[in-house]
C-alpha cells in the first residue's frame, strides 16, 4: 500500500445483508444473543459493569439522545448520562451521528459495560470518510484527557487496506504505542473484506487489540455486500462471517452480525471490535492495578473458535473465562417435549426453563422437517418461549419434525 493509501481517507463499510435465506427469522431485543454469547450478563449479575471508567468512541459521531445513553439533554447532562463528552474532530456534517453507525457502536460499548463512560469523538466527515490527520488528532486528544475521563479503551470501528503483516512503522504506530503508556488500550475491527491473510489498518498496527466478527446465533442465510461480496448459506452461534478480515496475527474474535443496539441494526467487524472495548472498560474495573498487558491476556483467554476458511482458530470473547468466573452448569427444562396438530397448520410455542446467565438458542431441523419454522425466541438468555409455526400437511399420512431447543429435542 502506498504513502499516499496511508494518509488518505479511510472507512470501515458495514455490509448489511442483500437478503436472507430464512425470511422467518425476526430482529430480536437489543443485543439479546451477543451479550449472552459472550458471557455478560454472567459477571454483571456480579457487579461488573465498568464503573470509574471510560470508552472513547472514534467514529461517525453519537446520538446521545437516545434511550441507550440517557436520558441526555447534552454531553454529561444530566449525571445520569452516559455520553459524557463529545467532539466533532472532522468538517461538522451538522448532525449527532448522520448514518448511525457511531451510535450503534457505542450503544454496543455500552451494552458490555453499562457502567462506563462514553466519549463521542467524530472523525468523519459529511462525505462519510475520515482522514487519518483527524483520527490522529483524536486520539491525541484521548491521550492528553485518558486521567481526565480515566479512559481505558479507544474503538476504531474504520479501517482500510489490505496487510498480510503486522504493521510496525505506519502513520498509527507512534499513536497507539503513546496511548498505550497513558493506560488506553486500542481496538480495532479487522476488516470486511473477507479476506484470509490480511487486516485492514489500523487493525493491523503492532500493538492494536484487532477483532474479527462471528455470528451469534442461528438466524438463517445471508449475503453480503454491495456488490456481492461473499454469502453464508447457514449461520450460528461462533461461525466466522464470511465478511469478516482473517490473519495470522489477528488478536481475537466477537459477534458481528445483526447488532441491534442504539435502535439501530447493523453488521460487521465494526460491530465485534465494542463488543471487546467494553470488556476491556468491565476488565479494567474489576482490575484497576493491573498492567495492560495482563488485561489483554485476559481478554484473549477465550472460546477457541476455528475460521473454516483458514483453519486459524483465534479466542472469541468470554467475559467469565476472562474474570476467572466460575459458576454452577447451566440447567434446561422445556415444558414439555413434544405437541400434536391436526393437518390444517397452527402456530405453536413451548416455554424455556433456563438458570440465570445462561443462554440458548432454538432451530427448526430444516433437514428433518422444513414445514416447521421458528418465528421469535430463536436465542435468549433465563426463562424464555420459543414460538413457531407448521405449514398445512397435504399428505394423507401424519408427519413427524423436531425443534431444537436448548440442546433438546422438541418434537412437532
Amino acid at each position: 500500500t502506498s504513502t499516499a493509501d496511508l494518509v488518505g481517507t479511510i472507512m470501515q463499510h458495514v455490509y448489511e445483508p442483500l437478503y436472507t435465506f430464512d425470511a422467518n427469522w425476526g430482529i430480536a431485543p437489543m443485543l439479546a444473543e451477543s451479550l449472552p454469547l459472550v458471557g455478560q450478563p454472567q459477571v454483571a449479575a456480579q457487579g461488573n459493569l465498568g464503573a470509574g471508567t471510560a470508552v472513547a468512541v472514534l467514529d461517525t459521531g453519537v446520538d446521545y439522545t437516545r434511550s441507550a445513553f440517557g436520558p441526555c439533554s447534552a454531553p454529561g447532562f444530566p449525571s445520569t448520562c452516559k455520553v459524557v463528552f463529545a467532539q466533532d474532530f472532522a468538517p461538522s456534517d451538522g448532525q449527532l451521528d448522520a448514518d448511525g453507525h457511531g451510535t450503534n457502536v457505542a450503544a454496543i460499548v455500552a451494552g458490555v459495560a453499562p457502567a462506563t463512560k462514553i466519549i463521542a469523538l467524530d472523525v468523519f466527515g459529511a462525505a462519510g470518510t475520515a482522514s487519518s490527520s483527524d483520527i490522529l488528532s483524536a486520539i491525541n486528544w484521548v491521550i492528553a484527557n485518558q486521567a481526565t475521563y480515566n479512559i481505558v479503551a479507544m474503538n476504531l470501528s474504520l479501517g482500510s487496506g489490505q496487510f498480510t503483516s503486522t504493521v510496525t512503522s505506519g502513520v498509527y504506530n507512534t499513536a497507539v504505542t503513546q496511548a498505550k503508556a497513558a493506560g488506553v488500550l486500542t481496538v480495532a475491527a479487522a476488516g470486511n473484506d473477507g479476506y484470509t491473510n490480511a487486516l485492514s489498518q489500523p487493525a493491523a498496527v503492532a500493538g492494536v487489540i484487532s477483532v474479527g466478527a462471528v455470528y451469534d446465533s442461528s438466524m438463517g442465510g445471508f449475503s453480503w455486500g454491495v456488490p456481492l461480496r461473499c454469502t453464508d448459506s447457514l449461520s450460528s452461534a461462533d461461525k466466522v462471517t464470511c465478511f469478516s478480515n482473517s490473519a495470522s496475527f489477528l488478536t481475537m474474535l466477537a459477534p458481528g452480525s445483526q447488532i441491534l443496539a442504539g435502535g439501530i441494526s447493523e453488521s460487521g467487524t465494526s460491530q465485534a471490535a465494542p463488543h471487546v472495548a467494553g470488556a476491556v472498560a468491565v476488565l479494567r474495573s474489576a482490575f484497576p492495578a493491573e498492567s495492560l498487558d495482563q488485561t489483554l491476556a485476559r481478554l484473549t483467554n477465550g472460546t477457541m473458535v476455528t475460521d473454516s476458511r483458514n483453519d486459524i482458530a483465534k479466542p472469541r470473547l468470554s467475559l467469565p473465562l476472562a474474570m476467572g468466573v466460575t459458576a454452577a452448569p447451566c440447567t434446561y427444562a422445556l415444558a414439555e417435549t413434544s405437541h400434536a396438530f391436526d393437518s390444517q397448520g397452527a402456530t405453536g410455542s413451548v416455554a424455556v426453563t433456563v438458570g440465570a446467565g445462561c443462554s440458548w438458542i432454538a432451530a427448526s431441523n430444516v433437514n428433518d422437517a422444513s414445514w416447521i419454522s421458528v418465528t421469535s425466541g430463536g436465542s435468549g438468555s433465563g426463562n424464555g418461549v420459543v414460538n413457531y409455526v407448521i405449514a398445512p400437511n397435504p399428505n394423507v399420512v401424519g408427519r413427524t419434525g423436531s425443534i431444537s431447543v436448548a440442546g433438546k429435542a422438541y418434537m412437532v
